[in-house]
């Protein structure tokens, strides 16, 4: 074999070293010696220098690799629809003169347009690391406390113009950027299914093959609806190919990965279609894109539920939308706003000025006006309260961390019962401190966030007091009746956030007592933030000694059917509420989507009307609807392992955010 030339050159400058030992004074041999150790360190150092290189490099090849890997995926998923919707939200958030994304802001604004801007607060700040990756900015620091020297530069930079090449374009838009951000989301979501499904069967499981059915739950506890993430797991299951089942058959496991992916495809869908309802609206009220945020979801309630009394009423015309006195009285009661706290400044009050000054007849805009200035005059009354708990949540800091929020709101008593609300609420936190890339509120957001969550409060009050009368067999006019009836007598309350109404109970027993009851028991024994004192117990009253539910069962499947064919839009979301489905995907919903999306919770795939879920399940009237809906919601919610409502004594406390 040929001798290694590096290997010879050490050997001869050993040998000559050695020689000249041999003839040199004993002052030299340390010379030699200092020389010889110099050049082992030297080559120990060479050597190490070498292999940190090498693994950087190996971990840079990796990368590429992977994000190789990603722009394949990318293009083999990338379809038309897919390319015109990335297309008109690029232009939108690029405009129509510039051919590159030029900021963060303008990034951000484009991933909310596709519904790629997380849930969570920890998905929220991944997303704007992926986002500083893309314009080669500082990774954001997400600390306890920020400092205004470090928030005034996060601002900075979040809204710095590039020039023209240091932007990010659409092809890097379409291969990289959404790529990264899907897997960042999706490794977010595994990791925390891996941990609710320790948490259900408290053991270690395969991750490679688990149970559609048991992933579906745990989706659900995330806020997924169940149909839509079975639907997803399927058709990625079938994509990928690695199901040995034929394909067109049911999927029974997948793996961990797969479902974390339907679950972050189902958000995706999801955000994408409230965005769309978004927009037209933003356009037509001159809000920015932080109003527009900071009216989420209340604005998108509110819309929707202005569009169905806009269809039920009577001298209705094709070119003008607008509503009576009659139908916004009803809408702001649907809303919660009415009857108004004691206190608080009344909506009625505001409605009837301004019946006076401009007239009857109410457009979209004039009812959003009137809300936002009855806000306004909310915010006013409690200015003195939200500044004593932002300054004791800071504690010095110049700004509200998402637990330090999260604290404050549970200060204020700003927190349902029900667990699935408890998520509405987290979500509407998550999405008030993700605006900017530093994650921390200011006293001004702080507000807005407190208007958003009692705005949302508000309503689900009223949809536990309808869910009440529902049990009771009563209609929604006559559940508006009871309750600003029973709101008269009420007495007044001490302030704004501490006016919370309980049910008087003998003792505690009884609260337990019901916790196992059949859910006409359960629902009546409402707590905080849902029905007056009064009219609650009325209702308790009702469910106990009515011979019989008030309503009146319609007999025969011909009868049934042609009833069901009344159906609303509004009865159906009612419907679906009370299936307790997860209230974005409900407000997503298309009015020709509602029927089918019943249709297959009620296990009617076949069926895709209202006329066929009445004939199929032998229901007229809404209210027959609306019970069944909501006994098989029941049943859904203790298969989750969530409490119809949850029944507390007085004594004890409200429920704090956990896991923010």
């Amino acid at each position: 074999s040929n001798p290694n030339p590096l290997l010879e050159r050490r050997r001869s400058s050993i040998e000559r070293g050695s020689t000249k030992d041999e003839h040199s004074t004993e002052q030299d041999a340390p010379k030699d010696g200092a020389k010889m150790l110099l050049r082992m360190m030297n080559l120990e150092v060479k050597t190490r220098q070498s292999h940190r290189r090498e693994k950087l490099l190996r971990g840079v090849f990796d990368a590429m690799s992977c994000q190789v890997q990603l722009a394949k995926r990318a293009r083999k998923t990338f379809t038309d629809e897919e390319a015109q919707t990335v297309h008109a939200a690029f232009v939108r958030c690029a405009g129509h003169e510039r051919s590159e994304l030029p900021s963060e802001n303008a990034l951000f604004s484009c991933l909310l347009d596709l519904g790629l801007t997380g849930t969570s607060v920890a998905e929220k700040q991944e997303v704007w690391r992926q986002i500083a990756v893309a314009f080669g900015n500082p990774l954001p620091a997400f600390e306890e406390e920020v400092d205004e020297a470090t928030m005034h530069e996060c601002d900075k930079l979040q809204g710095l113009v590039r020039r023209q090449g240091d932007g990010v374009c659409e092809q890097e838009l379409i291969l990289y950027v959404m790529p990264a951000i899907r897997l960042a989301l999706q490794e977010l979501v595994e990791d925390e299914m891996d941990q609710r499904l320790h948490r259900l069967d408290g053991g270690d499981r395969d991750v490679s093959a688990v149970p559609v059915k048991l992933c579906a739950r745990v989706a659900r506890l995330m806020g997924v609806d169940i149909r839509l993430f079975t639907r997803m797991a399927q058709e990625i299951a079938q994509a990928e190919g690695h199901s040995s089942r034929p394909r067109g058959t049911e999927v029974v496991n997948i793996s961990l990965e797969h479902a974390a992916r339907a679950v972050v495809a189902c958000r995706e869908r999801v955000a994408r279609k409230l965005r769309r309802r978004e927009l037209p609206l933003k356009q037509d009220l001159c809000m920015t894109e932080a109003k527009i945020i900071s009216s989420r979801p209340h604005l998108l309630e509110l819309h929707l539920r202005f569009q169905e009394r806009v269809r039920d009423e009577p001298d209705r015309t094709d070119e003008t939308e607008v509503i009576g006195e009659d139908s916004v009285f009803r809408l702001f009661k649907e809303m919660g706003q009415l009857p108004s706290d004691t206190q608080a400044p009344d909506l009625g009050e505001f409605l009837h000025l301004d019946m006076m000054e401009v007239g009857r007849r109410f457009s979209f805009a004039r009812v959003h006006r009137i809300l936002e200035t009855q806000r306004q005059g909310r915010l006013e009354f409690i200015q003195e309260e939200l500044e004593s708990v932002f300054a004791h949540g800071r504690r010095g800091a110049p700004a509200l961390t998402p637990a330090a929020a999260a604290q404050a709101l549970s200060q204020l008593h700003l927190n349902p019962v029900r667990r699935e609300d408890q998520n509405d609420i987290t979500n509407i936190l998550a999405e008030a401190v993700g605006v900017n890339c530093h994650g921390a509120l200011t006293f001004q957001s702080f507000q807005a966030l407190c208007m958003r969550v009692q705005d949302r409060l508000s309503l689900l009050r009223y949809e536990a007091g309808f869910e009440c009368g529902v049990v009771v067999g009563l209609s929604e006019i006559q559940v508006m009746n009871l309750w600003e009836a029973f709101h008269a007598l009420e007495p007044p309350q001490e302030g704004l956030f501490k006016g919370v109404a309980h049910t008087s109970y003998k003792n505690d027993d009884e609260f337990e007592s019901l916790d196992g009851e059949e859910p006409s028991k359960a629902l009546v024994a409402l707590d905080v933030g849902t029905m007056p004192t009064l009219a609650n117990g009325f209702m308790t009253y009702i469910s106990a000694n009515a011979p019989r539910p008030l309503v009146q069962v319609t007999n025969g499947r011909y009868l049934c059917a042609r009833l069901a064919e009344r159906w609303t839009s509004c009865v159906l979301r009612k419907a679906l509420r009370l299936l307790r489905l997860p209230s974005d995907y409900v407000q997503c919903l298309e009015d020709d989507e509602l029927a089918p999306v019943l249709a297959d919770h009620f296990g009617l795939p076949e069926a895709t009307t209202c006329r066929s879920i009445g004939e199929a399940l032998c229901l007229g009237t809404p209210e027959e609807l609306h019970r069944k809906a909501q006994a098989l919601g029941f049943a859904q919610a203790q298969l989750l392992g969530w409490e119809a409502v949850r029944a507390e004594s007085s004594s004890v406390k409200l429920s704090k955010f956990e896991n923010v």
